[in-house]
């Protein structure tokens, strides 16, 4: 067998095919039988031992050997080729190399293309991100001096702080003032919100420039436990009505401040207290300014007849904790204005409505004013945030009170309410 297989290799004609037979031939012939079928552990010691013609005659093995099958099988017919068989061949894979060349030029091409746009893309993010980046740095700048709790420096400006003792307790507080301040100066009461500390307050406004600007001295006293008693209705709440009005008359008299022209504004929980001061000491403020927050019904309630209180309000339509439509014991902003315009004597049809630009379009927000314009030495205004939330108008923090809705930047809260009320005295 092993002679047939190297003369079948050595007869085919062609050198390719001859090549081609003798690995194959020369491959079978060098396999052995035994590693391709292993016999079991001890098996190829106890064959060895046995005489050749029991090994000829054992079925098992001969069952298993390749010897028969390959010497029964037919030889495959050679195959042949001509030399210039191969140029065809050649040249038929050269044609469709060609092909596919072409349609990696082509997809490549296109590729290229859109490798362009994508990059193109990622410019003008790159640019977009820069500008978020910059925004981000520049909130976060601001909110680490919120967060620190102090008030940040006005120029032509100084600050102080004080405590007095009111009902057996000490409150504090925190004011600002201009420097080398006249006497006969006004006076603004700014009332922080649930849980903000006085300096915040102060930042969150921008309050120095009052007192840079206008000469005004600015009060902003601490809360007991963050939150203002500003329900009368509650079993439970420290007196603010009458820490607030001791704070002021002693403060009034000390620095030879204009006792007329004492004005309250507040934001949320702080808004809702300067209403309570209002009603309960309409003699006190000569005007108020309430920032997301409307009317409870227990103040209503204790805040009859008419009283001359100039009132500016502002209310966000999306504001998340003041609803702009009121809840049960809330009161709507519209109604809230409605209520201030029946104690300023107003005529309730006498309105006016105006539409302010739209001076940053990318808040999302809207302003419009409602006044009434027949009132009795007085102005009722309301300030709806079209868009707005639980915020003030007009704060730099906008960037982080998110979870509070949008803030709008066409009005600045802070210098509306009070260009609105300093043309008023008590």
């Amino acid at each position: 067998m092993e002679g047939q297989r190297r003369a079948g290799c050595s007869n085919t004609r062609h050198w390719l095919t001859r090549g081609l037979a003798c690995s194959l031939f020369g491959g079978l012939a060098a396999w052995p039988v035994a590693s391709a079928f292993a016999a079991p552990a001890g098996t190829a010691a106890a064959v060895a031992e046995r005489p050749r013609s029991e090994l000829t005659a054992a079925r098992p093995v001969a069952a298993l050997a390749l010897a028969p099958p390959l010497a029964a099988a037919r030889p495959a017919a050679p195959v042949t080729l001509a030399p210039g068989d191969f140029g065809g061949l050649l040249g038929g894979l050269g044609g469709t190399l060609g092909d596919i060349g072409g349609a990696l030029g082509g997809t490549l091409g296109d590729l290229g293309g859109t490798l362009g746009e994508l990059g193109g893309a990622l410019g003008e993010l790159g640019g977009n991100l820069n500008a978020i980046f910059s925004q981000f740095s520049a909130g976060l700048a601001t909110l680490l001096a919120e967060l620190s709790g102090e008030i940040s420096p006005t120029p032509g400006t100084e600050t102080f702080s004080g405590s007095i003792v009111w009902a057996g307790i000490s409150r504090d507080y925190l004011g600002i003032r201009p420097v080398n301040a006249p006497a006969g100066a006004p006076v603004l009461l700014l009332l922080h919100p649930n849980g903000l500390s006085p300096g915040r307050m102060a930042n969150l406004t921008l309050a120095g420039r009052l007192a840079a600007d206008y000469g005004a001295w600015v009060y902003l006293p601490a809360s007991r436990g963050g939150a203002w008693a500003d329900d009368p209705g509650a079993l439970f709440g420290a007196d603010d009505v009458g820490f607030l009005d001791a704070l002021l008359t002693r403060e009034v008299s000390a620095h030879a401040l204009d006792a007329s022209r004492i004005y309250g504004a507040g934001y949320s929980n702080g808004g809702f207290m300067i209403e309570r001061l209002a009603c309960e000491r309409p003699a006190l403020l000569a005007g108020i300014a309430l920032v997301a927050a409307t009317l409870r019904d227990s103040v209503a309630s204790r805040c009859t007849g008419p009283s001359r209180t100039p009132t500016v309000l502002f209310n966000g339509t999306r504001d998340p904790i003041v609803p702009y439509n009121g809840v049960p014991t809330l009161a709507s902003a519209t109604n809230t204005a409605a209520f201030w315009a029946a104690r300023n004597q107003c005529v309730a049809t006498e309105r006016s409505i105006t539409n302010l630009p739209d001076l940053d379009r990318t808040d999302g927000t809207t302003v419009s004013v409602s006044r009434y314009t027949r009132c009795v030495d007085s102005v009722v205004a309301q300030y709806t945030i079209n868009g707005g939330g639980h915020t003030w108008p007009g704060t730099q923090y906008a960037n982080y009170t998110l979870a509070l809705g949008p803030t709008t930047g066409d009005i600045d809260a802070t210098l509306e309410l009070w260009q609105q009320l300093l043309p008023y005295s008590r």
